[in-house]
């Protein structure tokens, strides 16, 4: 596994369904990645994420950000469930006031997937 990289669904899944798979994924994050290192995240796979899953990844992200003011998580592949659940959840959320809250990105592994997010705006 590159040393930058997270393939969620070999790690917790294709299914998301915990906050204790978050968790996982966290911990996982932080003995692969010492903190500077833009950390992506990618999500190829996974084929549904819950609301409970979703939350306490908004808030490990939230923390992880705080805790790593020189890192970035990037979100790579989701499919369209997973963005409209982070980004759900990210609305509803009251977060602790981080300097660069908006340091998460979105990236594409090929074009089909990223028509489809540009779609679903």
């Amino acid at each position: 596994m590159n040393k930058n990289i997270l393939n969620i669904s070999q790690l917790v899944g294709t299914t998301l369904n915990t906050r204790d798979e978050a968790q996982k994924l966290f911990a996982c994050l932080s003995e692969n990645n010492n903190g500077c290192l833009p950390a992506t995240i990618n999500f190829e796979g996974v084929d549904f994420m819950s609301r409970s899953f979703a939350d306490e990844f908004h808030k490990l992200k939230i923390k992880w950000i705080a805790d790593h003011p020189k890192a970035s998580i990037n979100v790579e592949n989701p499919n369209l469930q997973i963005i409209d659940i982070l980004q759900a959840v990210a609305r509803t959320q009251k977060s602790r006031k981080v300097n660069n809250p908006g340091r998460t990105s979105l990236s594409f592994t090929n074009r089909q997937q990223f028509s489809d997010f540009l779609q679903s705006l």
